[in-house]
């Protein structure tokens, strides 16, 4: 199914919403929403398409701030394995109760994260049933919609939540080059993520780059942001990287600032995992497998904490206690034979394996990990099993199976 002629973008700012149809780009409607001062949280590519990115999640520079891509849905048009065409999926399902939604959860100790995580599945499963009972019929799917979306049915349009934005992001970026410089800026990364970590307005990445460099990016929204940046980042810049720039940088421009190097016939090889923290075990392997990555590779870590933690409100596992989540990434170069890639997706899965080491951590970001559709039910944990009731309901026959499948 080819929506990619459906690219249409409706801002209502009244509402503070986007009518997006089933083929747009972000850079379609983070142009829209500009117009008038508004963004909602999006990917790290302006030419992704919203709706594959939004119905699997969505982490993004805003997302700390204001939620994950799949938070911002109010409400989805389907049409369902038996054709039937569904309109506003979602429009009227009570919200979750404000202690899941609002306010951000304690940290969970990972002794206690698969406990937490089943009682939380079965909480979900308990409203959306509710809801069916209270007269909101579609209640069930605008649940699974929200995390395992592409099991489920062609979405056509999403209506997504926006939010002000009044001044552009502050953007810091410091590129450290060569192995030592690299290994400190992990270090400093590490130590500033976690200073700003109850501070949603900031968020940090980092990305480990072969030949030997380190790009290290914080993001202020805000004015609080703002002010946070300049004191967050002083300890980078003491460390005298080879090149730094402080500067606030327009929503649009932030978002396709990676564009170039993640154009079309670009084929990439990644894995995802979630961490709880970036302590110095973790940094070793980190390191490590860094080293030893092949040329072209990228060990991507980005900061979650503030709003992305909301349990329960989407089938997505690792949202309870995730702080952090990092992917090692491979791109086939031109003259890259079978042996050779081969090569380096073994470094990438190896690079992943070592990082998992916590027998606690569940999921992985499913928009950042090669389909692999046989740990669908790990991708899922706790919340697999409702998902499969869904799935017998709206697809018995699993006509939409080209995805991380949900086998009934």
């Amino acid at each position: 199914v080819d929506l990619s002629l459906m690219r249409g973008v409706r801002v209502d700012p009244a509402k503070r919403e986007a009518v997006v149809q089933g083929g747009a780009l972000w850079q379609d409607l983070d142009a829209e929403a500009a117009l008038h001062g508004l963004a909602t949280p999006g990917g790290l590519i302006s030419t992704t398409g919203v709706a594959g990115l939004a119905l699997l999640g969505g982490i993004g520079f805003l997302s700390r701030a204001f939620g994950l891509a799949v938070d911002q849905i109010v409400a989805a048009d389907v049409v369902l394995a038996d054709g039937t065409h569904l309109v506003d999926v979602g429009r009227g399902v009570p919200p979750p109760p404000a202690a899941l939604a609002d306010q951000e959860p304690e940290v969970v100790p990972l002794s206690r994260a698969r406990e937490r995580l089943k009682e939380a599945a079965s909480d979900a499963e308990a409203r959306a049933e509710r809801a069916v009972a209270e007269g909101c019929p579609d209640a069930r799917l605008f649940w699974a919609l929200r995390g395992a979306g592409p099991n489920f049915g062609v979405v056509t349009s999403l209506t997504l939540r926006l939010h002000p934005m009044p001044s552009p992001p502050l953007l810091f970026t410091a590129r450290f080059t060569g192995d030592y410089k690299a290994r400190l800026a992990l270090r400093l990364y590490a130590e500033l993520a976690e200073r700003v970590m109850e501070r949603p307005e900031l968020t940090a990445y980092l990305f480990l780059t072969q030949p030997a460099a380190a790009l290290v990016y914080v993001v202020g929204v805000g004015d609080a942001g703002a002010a946070g940046v300049h004191t967050a980042v002083q300890p980078l810049v003491a460390a005298g990287p080879a090149q730094a720039s402080l500067a606030p940088v327009p929503y649009t421009a932030l978002q396709s600032m990676h564009d170039r190097a993640n154009g079309p016939g670009e084929y990439k090889w990644g894995r995802s995992t979630f961490l709880d923290s970036l302590g110095s075990n973790t940094r070793r392997i980190i390191a490590s497998s860094w080293r030893a990555a092949p040329e072209g590779s990228t060990i991507e870590i980005m900061q979650l904490g503030g709003l992305t933690r909301r349990e329960g409100t989407t089938p997505l596992p690792w949202r309870a206690s995730t702080r952090y989540e990092t992917h090692p990434i491979v791109k086939r170069g031109p003259l890259d034979d079978d042996d050779e890639w081969a090569r380096r997706t073994e470094w990438c899965d190896i690079t992943s394996e070592r990082l998992a080491f916590d027998p606690a951590r569940v999921g992985t970001y499913l928009n950042f990990d090669s389909e692999d559709q046989e740990q669908t039910a790990s991708h899922y944990g706790p919340y697999h099993t409702y998902l499969q009731t869904l799935k017998q309901k709206y697809d018995p026959s699993n006509v939409f199976h080209r995805n991380h499948n949900i086998k009934i």
